[in-house]
C-alpha cells in the first residue's frame, strides 16, 4: 500500500514538473510575441529613417524611392512574423501584392541570385537593427 502511494506521489510530481515546464515554455513564447513591434511601428520607423511621410507610403504611388521603401516595410513586417493579410492592411495592399513583394525581396537579398541587390540588402539590415534592437 505504501509503495503504491509513493508511486502515485512520484507520478504526481512528474506531472506537476511537466506542467511547470510547459507553462515556462508558453510564457517564453508569449514574451517573444510581446517583444515583436507592431506592424504600424515598423511602418513609422522605416518612414522616419527615410524622411518620408507615412501617408506617401499608403497611396498608390509606384515611383522610386517609395516603391523600395514600401518593399522594405513589407519584408521587415514579414520577418517580424506578421501574416500577409495583416501586412496588407498596414500598407493598404492586397495579399497577393504582399506575397509577391516578399518573394521579390528574398530574391534580391539572396547573394546567390543573379539579381542580388547589395544596396537593398544593406538598407534592410540597417532597418532590422532599428526595429529588432
Amino acid at each position: 500500500m505504501k509503495a503504491a502511494i509513493k508511486l502515485l506521489l512520484f507520478d504526481s510530481l512528474d506531472l506537476k514538473q511537466e506542467a511547470l515546464e510547459g507553462l515556462e515554455r508558453k510564457a517564453k513564447e508569449l514574451e517573444n510575441i510581446l517583444n515583436i513591434p507592431e506592424s504600424w511601428e515598423i511602418l513609422e520607423t522605416v518612414c522616419d529613417e527615410y524622411l518620408i511621410p507615412v501617408n506617401k507610403i499608403l497611396i498608390r504611388d509606384k515611383s522610386e524611392p517609395l516603391r523600395t521603401i514600401r518593399m522594405i516595410i513589407i519584408f521587415i513586417c514579414h520577418e517580424a512574423g506578421y501574416s500577409s493579410e495583416n501586412i496588407g492592411i498596414t500598407v493598404r495592399r492586397s495579399r497577393n501584392t504582399i506575397d509577391g513583394t516578399i518573394r521579390r525581396v528574398q530574391e534580391l537579398i539572396d547573394d546567390r541570385e543573379v539579381c542580388y541587390d547589395k544596396k537593398l540588402h544593406a538598407h534592410i539590415n540597417k532597418i532590422r537593427q532599428k526595429v529588432f534592437n
